[in-house]
């Protein structure tokens, strides 16, 4: 499945797992003068968007993250993973929220 695909799903199902506001992580790093009324363009878009869902899932309580996703193995190459991209199966079997630990 698709990066764009993945992040669909993800996206529809995001008001419903958490209480926390999706755009909290905006004050994030790199994020930090990004907001709502941002104008980007398509690539940046896709970039700020990766890295918010990212920095977003990096920064929930630990409590949260066992209630909404079961607890699952972290994957070798964590966020570096290409596999999570081509296979949506392998996106939801391990975590990538992670560092790698494989060949670094």
């Amino acid at each position: 499945m698709a990066h764009q695909d993945f992040l669909a799903i993800l996206l529809q199902n995001l008001s419903t797992l958490t209480s926390h506001r999706f755009h909290d992580g905006l004050c994030e790093n790199f994020l930090a003068k990004v907001d709502l009324t941002s104008k980007v363009c398509r690539a940046c878009r896709r970039s700020c968007l990766s890295r918010l869902v990212y920095t977003w899932r990096l920064n929930l309580p630990q409590d949260e993250v066992d209630q909404h996703w079961p607890h699952r193995p972290n994957c070798h190459y964590g966020r570096n993973c290409r596999t999570q991209v081509s296979s949506l199966a392998h996106a939801r079997r391990y975590n990538h929220c992670c560092e790698q630990t494989r060949f670094t």
